[in-house]
């Protein structure tokens, strides 16, 4: 018994001190947030696998990337202390200002505000040298404090595919949460 105690102490002091899980799956509904945070993002999960998930040491920055297979529907979610700029759509124009490599030529771009997001949405013909069609939303949300940084993308776009992008964006809530600690 005492031996039992001793591990447990040990453990105690070795393991993360707030071991708060950042993600939750329930009742069809995906639930994200960081532990600094006074709001959990929620949107509906039937479909959405979860294929990466990493979170920086400090507890308070967090990347999720999900899969729709029916819908062919990558989305990925950065949520993270808001420093770099102060507004959605002051983040959205440094996102757009060097948006990485793989946007490469970009096609029909449009922003708009959308749900609370700052957008940007564009299509990337091809990706080195070939044919992707791959059609994006950038979606950008400051809220008390952090920095939330979405992006929406399938290949193979359609014009009809459109609406799947913005009903996603539609079904985003956010609920506010007690911070703890």
């Amino acid at each position: 018994m005492k031996m039992l105690m001793l591990l447990a102490l040990v453990l105690a002091t070795i393991l993360p001190y707030n071991a708060i899980p950042e993600m939750l799956e329930e009742k069809g509904t995906i639930s994200l947030w960081s532990q600094g945070s006074t709001w959990v993002l929620q949107f509906p999960g039937v479909g959405y696998k979860l294929t990466v998930e990493r979170h920086k040491d400090d507890g308070l920055s967090h990347y999720y990337i999900f899969h729709n297979a029916a819908l062919n529907l990558n989305v990925s979610f950065y949520i993270e202390p808001v420093s770099k700029c102060a507004s959605s759509e002051e983040c959205r124009r440094m996102y757009w200002e060097n948006p990485g490599p793989a946007v490469a030529n970009p096609q029909g771009v449009t922003f708009f505000d959308l749900n609370g997001f700052s957008i940007v949405e564009f299509t990337v013909p091809e990706f080195k040298g070939i044919k992707v069609n791959q059609f994006n939303m950038s979606g950008h949300h400051v809220r008390d404090g952090y920095w939330v940084d979405m992006h929406i993308s399938k290949v193979l776009y359609q014009p009809k595919d459109r609406d799947v992008f913005i009903d996603f964006i539609k079904s985003i809530t956010f609920k506010s949460r007690r911070v703890t600690g």
